[in-house]
Parts: C-alpha cells; structure tokens; sequence
C-alpha cells in the first residue's frame, strides 16, 4: 500500500490524495503476474499527525477500488503497524485485505 499527499500552503483547495497497492503472484519459476490498483482522491482521505517530519500516524480513506479505512501507527523506538478494514478490489482476484500486523508500510507526505 501506498499513500501520498500532495498539498499547497499557498493553493490549498489543490491538495490531493493518491493510493496506489500491488499483489505479486508467483505461478512457477518463469511466470510472475503483478496486479495493481490505484486511486486519487482529495486531501481529506489522507490525514496525518505528528510533530515536524516525523509522522506518528496518518489515517486513510482511499475511494474506489479501495474500501474501507485503514490507521498507521508509530511510537518512538517501535516499527509502525496498520490497522483497520481497508481491502483492495483487484482484476480476477476477491477482494485483497490491505492492513493488519504483517503488512509493512511506506508513507509519503509532500507539501510546499
């Protein structure tokens, strides 16, 4: 899973969300399929807190074909976890759980 968040000081009615999350499917030694989904919606799906660039937890409510929400949380000196009911709606498979314990996560928060 990914989640950015692009936003303006100066533009803020401009500040957008992206969501982006991809499945490897291993079938054998010589065929790999990659099956991705992707979605933008506006800032508000994107909410983060924290002090300076350090993010303590950022909750996220991606639209279609994403349901759900999701909450990454961090405390100092531990590794951060997702949680919540996000799944990803992804071509030719079910319905793709997208946060709990095992899932690692990369967050990226842009701004000007």
């Amino acid at each position: 899973m990914t989640a950015l968040q692009v936003a303006s000081k100066v533009h803020p009615a401009r500040e957008l969300s992206f969501f982006g999350a991809s499945v490897l499917e291993s079938q054998g030694r010589r065929l790999s399929v990659i099956r991705s989904i992707s979605a933008s919606g506006k800032g508000g799906a994107f909410a983060s807190t924290g002090q300076g660039d350090h993010i303590t937890s950022v909750n996220i409510a991606p639209p279609a074909p994403f349901e759900g929400t999701a909450t990454f949380e961090r405390t100092k000196g531990q590794k951060g976890t997702w949680s919540g009911s996000l799944t990803g709606d992804f071509p030719g498979w079910d319905d793709v759980v997208l946060a709990g314990p095992e899932f690692s996560a990369k967050i990226l928060k842009l701004g000007g």
